[in-house]
């Protein structure tokens, strides 16, 4: 076995303590370093922000989407069980039928029409006229 002396291993020991605290100081500067030049430099805070925003109202959305999917799930269930409740009753086609009201209806305008048209009327005068047009007298030959 090799004989160490104390003190050498207390100096390799404080050797160790100085790099794990070099290491950590390095780190904890390079951390303030980046943090402080995103402050700096960063984007600016509105873009940020409308990112932020928009990421809360996806979520919102989709929570609201999700709420209203079982929702429709629940009342389609609902459906299925009041139509499996309900019994089909026969239907009946009804037969056409004419009722008094209509027929009595349809009399009431014939008897509203007129049986003949002034324009006939006038007509009628004309081939009684003694002067008829040249025409009517050669239709009549």
């Amino acid at each position: 076995m090799k004989y160490v002396n104390i003190s050498e291993q207390s100096k390799n020991g404080k050797r160790r303590k100085r790099i794990i605290i070099g290491t950590v100081t390095a780190v904890v500067v390079l951390f303030l370093a980046i943090s402080v030049y995103g402050f700096f430099f960063g984007d600016g805070g509105e873009e940020g922000a409308a990112v932020s925003d928009a990421v809360a109202e996806n979520s919102r959305l989709k929570l609201e989407l999700q709420e209203k999917e079982e929702e429709i799930a629940a009342l389609e269930a609902e459906l299925e069980q009041l139509r499996s409740n309900v019994t089909p009753e026969p239907t009946f086609s009804p037969e056409p039928t004419s009722s008094p009201r209509t027929s009595a209806a349809n009399e009431d305008e014939d008897d509203e029409r007129p049986t003949s048209s002034p324009r006939r009327d006038a007509e009628d005068d004309e081939d009684e006229s003694p002067t008829s047009s040249p025409r009517r007298s050669s239709s009549r030959d």
